[in-house]
């Protein structure tokens, strides 16, 4: 009565919480305007703008006040100059002062430089704050997350406000101070200098000084392999007077989102510890809400400084490391950074649609009349490839891209070995340049593992068969000491040591796969050649093993159109795999032996444990790539047969011990001591029957012996008649 009770629990709450989720799906359809990740945002377009800007003319004249006081007065100072630039009165104000836009082009227009062979990058820029409008892997094989186009990222966020769009665009140079008169440069179209295949440069004239933005994209063959795009900001003092200038430029945007299962884009930044080595912190975008709006990332604790931040996706990284100046001696990082400032465009939105922008601002720096200063900084957009980022170049300090490989936090943070992760990639590596399918090279490595496992698989199986005979024994245990619960479990255990049963037995090889699946799991979401690989050359319905099987998308691919679940993850179709464990599941449960359960308590424990690996568990892993739940489904069903094949065995045994068919040899010493190791010494004992041949592997083995032992046998009878 109470295993009904549970069961109809559990599917009743199965069902709650996908209808619940199906429900949702209808609303969102009644009402798109929920879906749109630039709808209206009750934060400031400026916040960001009004953050970063802490030593503007404004905030000077907010003086006294309170900190929200001064950002205040510094948005509407902003805003007022944003709107100014952009409208012909505000022009004509702007060019009373000492520092303002001199030559700004009349029309924005785009360029396009690395489109040729010879470039991984196409990289489209803007005149428009002098910004990246788009980059686009030239790799065809690297395929958007969703459809057959190129993979295309750094393009501008996709907000209904123009201005805060501008604001934003990835690289682009928001604002620059001359003399404590701050400029903003976002919405100003820049002229374009010069342009070739690999470089391009811009210029701003501000009066006072001139602002040069240079690009240059680096070719397949050089250091950066292709990913690396320098930015720099050539600030030339044309003027009679010294100049202190200081730039606020925009980070990279975020990569497309790529996973169903929970939160995927991450704000991230590396510092310098002080011995040669790169710490990472990272944060989930998703962390971004009202209540958090915004990160300053500049310093952490114990660290000396930022050598590098930006933004990543599960697949992809868009990494901005600011170059010291050689006035600065021997450092790592940029000592002229002052701020790496990150705040949410919609904290409001849901947490899969929120974006993050981020901020670099520069030190009010000194230049003379009639010199420059050039603030250079190395920028890497690529793939967390391992084959990119454990190269020298990118994997040495101050760079040390190849700690973005693999980012845990939360409890599975404490069971995800590194080593352990390269290990599983190095025998997926292995497996696939055999079978040269990565599903296949999965289903190897599980074969491998099994294998590996089959000794402590077979004593388990073994153990729990050993404890299901001692039923009666102990019935009579639990009515003997029925009162005293203690002394019950104490006499259990020591039954169990009579008989030679370990208790832990029984779940130790599922205890020990479970670092193996989490490492797998990580293993698939940093692993990129895993991305978009299918099943068995294509022949099946799991397309990407990285991502959830889909054998059904019952909503369209763009991302607004999936169903939210708790957690940042989403539903985007029907996945096979996990019914599939289920029933796998199931049959596990059915045919594997069990302990027999001392109390009611156990008993209930047991069924509940039962019914929750078979219902929960597959609701656990819905949303995890379909490798993943491929090496379970596998493992599990090799489990099933191998402990088949282990009971068979052990029953045949008994059976043959029952028939006093069994031969009992003494050990080897003591028949060599007892005169040989021949069956006719007189130190042998007698057999009490004939032996029973073995089957399968071992019986093959066993021939070989015998066949062998004929030989020698015969070998010495022919030496013996000469």
């Amino acid at each position: 009565m109470e295993t009904k009770r549970l069961v109809t629990m559990m599917l009743l709450s199965f069902v709650i919480i996908f209808g619940w989720q199906l429900y949702v799906a209808k609303l969102y359809e009644k009402h798109p305007e929920w879906k749109r990740p630039g709808q209206a945002s009750t934060q400031p377009a400026t916040t960001g703008a009004a953050t970063r800007a802490t030593t503007s003319a404004a905030t000077q004249a907010a003086g006294g006040a309170t900190t929200q006081q001064a950002m205040a007065t510094t948005t509407n100072a902003v805003a007022t100059n944003a709107v100014a630039t952009t409208q012909q009165q505000g022009a004509a104000a702007l060019s009373q002062s000492p520092v303002h836009i001199v030559n700004a082009a009349t029309q924005p227009s785009i360029i396009t430089i690395g489109d040729g062979a010879n470039y991984k990058l196409k990289t489209q820029l803007s005149t428009q704050g002098a910004g990246v409008e788009s980059i686009t892997v030239n790799d065809k094989s690297i395929k958007a997350p969703r459809g057959d186009e190129q993979y295309t990222f750094q393009t501008p966020n996709d907000l209904d406000d123009a201005d805060k769009r501008a604001q934003t665009r990835s690289m682009a140079t928001g604002w620059v101070t001359v003399n404590d008169i701050e400029v903003p440069t976002y919405a100003a179209n820049w002229v374009v200098e010069k342009h070739d295949d690999h470089s391009a440069s811009f210029v701003l004239d501000l009066g006072l000084v001139r602002v040069h933005k240079i690009y240059e994209l680096s070719d397949a063959n050089s250091a950066g392999k292709g990913y690396e795009l320098i930015v720099r900001h050539v600030v030339e003092n044309t003027s009679q007077a010294s100049a202190n200038v200081k730039i606020v430029f925009a980070g990279p945007t975020a990569p497309p989102r790529e996973s169903e299962r929970g939160p995927d884009i991450q704000v991230i930044g590396g510092y310098d510890d002080g011995y040669g080595r790169v710490q990472v912190e990272h944060h989930m975008v998703d962390e971004y809400s009202t209540k958090s709006p915004d990160r300053d990332i500049t310093a952490k604790p114990d660290m000396k400084g930022i050598l590098w931040a930006g933004q990543l996706s599960v697949y992809f990284d868009a990494l901005v490391h600011p170059v010291p100046l050689a006035s600065e001696g021997n450092t790592p990082y940029a000592k002229y950074i002052d701020k790496v400032f990150t705040y949410a465009l919609n904290p409001e939105s849901e947490p899969h649609l929120r974006m993050v922008a981020m901020t670099f601002t520069t030190k009010a720096l000194p230049v003379d009349p009639g010199k420059s200063i050039e603030l250079s900084n190395k920028t890497y957009f690529g793939p967390r490839w391992r084959a990119v980022l454990n190269d020298p170049y990118y994997a040495s300090f101050p760079f040390g891209y190849d700690n973005t490989l693999v980012l845990t936090s939360g409890p599975c943070a404490v069971c995800t070995f590194q080593f352990l992760i390269n290990g599983l990639v190095k025998l997926l590596a292995f497996f696939h340049f055999i079978t040269r399918d990565w599903g296949l090279a999965i289903i190897g490595l599980v074969l491998l593992v099994r294998a590996i496992l089959h000794p402590i698989t077979k004593k388990s199986q073994v153990s729990m068969m050993q404890m299901g005979k001692l039923g009666p024994e102990m019935e009579r245990l639990k009515q003997k000491y029925a009162d005293d619960k203690d002394e019950l479990n104490k006499q259990m255990m020591a039954l169990y040591k009579d008989q030679g049963i370990g208790m832990y037995l029984g779940c130790l090889p599922m205890f020990l796969q479970m670092p193996i699946w989490i490492a797998l799991w990580s293993a698939l979401q940093s692993t990129f050649e895993l991305r978009q690989s299918p099943f068995l050359y294509g022949l099946t319905w799991i397309k990407d093993l990285a991502r959830p099987d889909n054998l059904i998308a019952w909503t369209p691919y763009h991302l607004p159109a999936w169903i939210p679940l708790f957690g940042g993850a989403v539903v985007s179709g029907f996945n096979l795999l996990p019914f599939l464990l289920a029933i796998v599941f199931f049959m596990q449960q059915k045919y594997m032996p069990q302990a027999p359960a001392t109390t009611k308590e156990q008993e209930t424990q047991q069924k509940m444990m039962k019914w929750m690996s078979v219902l929960l568990f597959p609701i656990i892993v819905y949303n995890g790539p379909s490798g993943l739940n491929l090496y379970i489904l596998t493992s599990t069903t090799i489990g099933i047969w191998e402990s088949k094949v282990i009971r068979r065995h052990i029953k045949e045994r008994e059976e043959a011990e029952k028939a006093g068919k069994i031969i009992v040899d003494a050990p080897k010493s003591m028949k060599k001591k007892r005169g040989g190791d021949d069956d006719r010494g007189s130190g042998a004992k007698q057999k009490q029957g004939p032996k029973e041949p073995k089957t399968g592997f071992g019986g093959w083995i066993q021939q070989l012996q015998n066949k062998a032992e004929e030989l020698r046998r015969e070998a010495d009878k022919r030496g013996g008649q000469k």
